[in-house]
């Protein structure tokens, strides 16, 4: 089998979303106790990361930050979790090579991946179905028009995502983001094949592209590719409590509503059937 390509670890692109992760054993209480050893030991990883300071002699910091990682490699390879495995080798590999001002970033790029690992480890993406047209709605909601919406959520913490996709798959497909430049390629693409979104859920604070540019971007995007029945995308800005006046200022700059995290599901389907998405 090949190896997963971890070349972003050292690059100027955004992580990958972490494929293949599974658990195929039966022993819980091993896999807990690993999702809560490496919980932990991110914590400390950002802690040394955030010490370190590229003018000083980090020596200290650098081996104890391999050596958190030869543990998790160590916890993974025991629960048989190859792709988490290699990940821990390539960091091990990329950080002894790198220098001292690329070292943080190589980190920072592997603690985010490995939490969206955890994530997927605690509750697996949704697979979503294709709806059924012979099959009647069962929700107190559902779609509008009868026939099941497309949506993109936009979104780089991973339980956030899973929790928009899990709220919005009984009412069509989804696909997702993990920023803003992954969003505009998703958008650019369904236009150019003639499927755009009916809804886009955009969070506002994102690493590469932040929601805003995003907005503007997918925005200008429609006006290019102008579709013939004037489709609608309805995009719906998702903030944290101390961004609602940014999210309200995307008002006035094409979105159509903003939704306060965490989400609460009955004002997100309301905040839906507003906007003449779903009954």
């Amino acid at each position: 089998m090949d190896k997963t390509n971890f070349s972003w670890l050292c690059s100027d692109v955004d992580i990958e979303e972490p494929r293949g992760i599974k658990y195929l054993g039966q022993d819980e209480s091993s896999l807990n106790s690993f999702l809560s050893s490496t919980t932990s030991m991110l914590e400390e990883i950002r802690q040394e990361v955030a010490l370190y300071n590229v003018e000083e002699d980090n020596g200290e910091k650098d081996q104890e930050i391999q050596k958190k990682f030869q543990l998790l490699e160590n916890y993974a390879e025991q629960l048989d979790l190859l792709v988490v495995e290699e990940l821990c080798q390539s960091v091990q590999a990329v950080y002894s090579s790198v220098d001292a001002e690329q070292k943080p970033q190589v980190v920072v790029k592997a603690c985010r991946w490995l939490e969206s690992a955890v994530t997927r480890l605690i509750s697996p993406p949704a697979i979503v179905p294709q709806h059924d047209p012979d099959t009647q709605w069962t929700n107190e909601f559902k779609p509008r028009s009868g026939s099941p919406i497309r949506c993109l959520v936009v979104e780089d913490e991973p339980a956030s995502r899973e929790r928009l996709v899990h709220h919005l798959s009984k009412f069509g497909t989804c696909d997702t983001a993990s920023d803003g430049n992954f969003a505009v390629e998703a958008v650019e693409t369904a236009l150019k094949e003639g499927r755009p979104y009916d809804l886009i859920c955009l969070d506002i604070m994102m690493p590469n592209m932040d929601g805003h540019a995003a907005l503007q971007r997918i925005r200008e995007l429609e006006a290019s590719y102008p579709l013939d029945n004037n489709h609608d995308t309805k995009i719906v800005m998702t903030t944290a409590l101390h961004t609602v006046d940014s999210a309200s200022k995307s008002m006035t700059s094409g979105c159509d509503a903003y939704a306060l995290k965490p989400i609460n599901k009955q004002a997100f389907h309301e905040e839906l059937r507003n906007q003449g998405l779903i009954d």
